[in-house]
């Protein structure tokens, strides 16, 4: 919980204590102060926008770079800033509401670069190689060895198999 426009940090749980690598130390101080790795960041403006006007901001596997333990790492949460309003409609705190999605983010991130080499490997590949996806068999993708047999272009890459080579049809 960030209290009025200098963000004064006056609640933070021991998740998010975590997450920016701190202590309970930083409580009573301004968020800029606690976490002077944010001033290169958006957050503190989102945090002053948000303070502003009066409108939450949600994201979703937003980036941060967080100094842990002396080191800075990269960070993902999915995240909302909530303004708190005062009988007036006049904000007088955020609340920040954050889920650490770093795993996820990250685990994903490994298996698109591992589909991306194997994609890599299967064009570069000195033999013949198709991959049809789903009972369809969707050509997913085909190296020039392969489309070079078949006598077919790129073309036929995202077509059912028997769409781009009608002529099997009537093989076994």
């Amino acid at each position: 919980l960030y209290v009025g426009a200098e963000m004064l940090i006056r609640v933070a749980n021991k998740a998010i204590l975590n997450a920016w690598g701190r202590d309970e130390s930083v409580i009573g101080k301004k968020l800029a102060d606690a976490l002077p790795e944010l001033e290169e960041q958006p957050f503190l403006q989102l945090l002053n926008e948000v303070y502003q006007t009066g409108v939450p901001y949600i994201a979703k596997e937003d980036k941060v770079h967080l100094t842990n333990k002396g080191v800075l790492q990269t960070y993902y949460f999915d995240f909302i800033y909530k303004p708190l309003k005062d009988s007036n409609g006049k904000v007088w705190a955020i609340l920040n509401n954050a889920t650490d999605v770093t795993e996820l983010v990250n685990a994903r991130l490994k298996v698109k670069e591992s589909e991306a080499l194997f994609r890599k490997m299967i064009k570069e590949a000195p033999v013949a190689i198709g991959v049809l996806r789903g009972p369809n068999f969707i050509i997913e993708q085909g190296n020039s060895a392969i489309l070079k047999i078949w006598g077919k272009t790129e073309d036929v890459i995202g077509l059912e198999l028997l769409e781009g080579l009608p002529e099997i049809k009537e093989q076994p």
